[in-house]
């Protein structure tokens, strides 16, 4: 912005606070001013515990998309399948928008014929569903998503917080904050091993690994009116 050195907004873009800039490894977008050549803001990809080294791709049908890995070096935190051999895994397929200057990521439409088994939710209801699920609904001023005994989502006075309630299920992870003016819908996408939360349209995403003690989760939501699926794994088909 104009009378902000450059010195200034570097550090205005990338030091570490409690809202922002979280990872040890920060990735994000700038939006520029062609007027003063300069860039305006910077903007993460993802305000959750897991999000790293993100790749963009052109689709067939033209669509910009993106992956990211979800695991990161240098942390304070852990996974738990560490010990059987394997950790880490890839983000959701997310498909890039551009809407009045920032960037929206939502999962590919894709993704939607693995839903099954729908279900009503609205505020105040408590729900059991199996692993992996979707929930889509739309918010009010302020809502909460509790998903057992394992995290829980809040959003209050333009807040989000992504809180693990167990440190078995985050493994070191605790809280994870985003800010947001306004928040209209949500949307969650959980498996066995992590959970993805795009809020407003995909204005703001928060991933994290995540293990839960058994495939079954009780779900408790306030202030959220939508819809409830449980999801058919995906099937990889390798390209010969």
């Amino acid at each position: 912005p104009q009378g902000l050195s450059m010195k200034d907004a570097e550090k205005s873009y990338f030091t570490s606070e409690k809202y922002i800039y979280q990872n040890v490894y920060s990735s994000g977008y700038f939006r520029y001013s062609k007027k003063h050549g300069i860039p305006l803001y910077y903007r993460e990809w993802d305000c959750g515990f897991d999000f790293y080294a993100p790749q963009t791709f052109d689709a067939p049908d033209g669509r910009k998309l993106l992956i990211g890995w979800e695991g990161i070096g240098d942390i304070p935190y852990f996974n738990a399948t560490t010990e059987l051999g394997w950790q880490h895994c890839m983000t959701l397929i997310r498909e890039l928008t551009n809407y009045d200057g920032m960037i929206l990521q939502n999962p590919v439409k894709e993704y939607e014929k693995l839903r099954k088994d729908i279900k009503t939710i609205r505020s105040g209801d408590t729900s059991k569903t199996v692993l992996p699920f979707e929930l889509v609904g739309k918010t009010s001023d302020g809502f909460s998503l509790i998903l057992s005994d394992l995290l829980k989502i809040v959003y209050k006075d333009g807040i989000v917080s992504l809180s693990f309630i167990s440190d078995k299920a985050g493994c070191g992870r605790t809280t994870r904050f985003a800010e947001l003016s306004e928040c209209k819908d949500i949307r969650v996408i959980a498996d066995t091993s992590s959970i993805e939360l795009y809020l407003n349209g995909g204005e703001k995403v928060l991933s994290s690994r995540m293990y839960p003690y058994d495939t079954e989760v009780i779900l408790q939501s306030y202030g959220i009116e939508g819809t409830l699926y449980r999801l058919d794994t995906i099937e990889v088909i390798p390209n010969e």
